[in-house]
């Protein structure tokens, strides 16, 4: 939201670019890695379940005990970290602006 040039704020655009690509192709991965799993098994599928429970149920049915817990706090610090830095980033804006 701030930068001292506008050639620091284009190299930020861009590497935001770069870095998308990658982290989008990981989701992507990921939700059809369950598609698939869940089409092979689709016994182990909860059918009353919204589609944003699918992966906290695929954690807690087919994660060890202490990997499940270390994949719910993952999922907690990355929301935090989404929060705070939007956050920061206002909070930056309005006082430097």
């Amino acid at each position: 939201m701030t930068t001292p040039s506008e050639k620091q704020a284009a190299r930020g655009i861009l590497l935001n670019g770069l870095l998308a690509l990658p982290f989008g192709a990981l989701f992507f991965l990921v939700g059809t890695g369950l598609f698939v799993f869940y089409q092979a098994h689709p016994d182990l599928l909860d059918l009353g379940l919204q589609n944003d429970g699918i992966l906290p149920l695929f954690v807690s049915q087919n994660f060890p005990i202490g990997l499940a817990g270390l994949m719910d706090a993952e999922v907690f610090a990355a929301s935090m970290s989404s929060l705070d830095s939007s956050m920061h980033s206002v909070a930056t804006a309005w006082t430097t602006d």
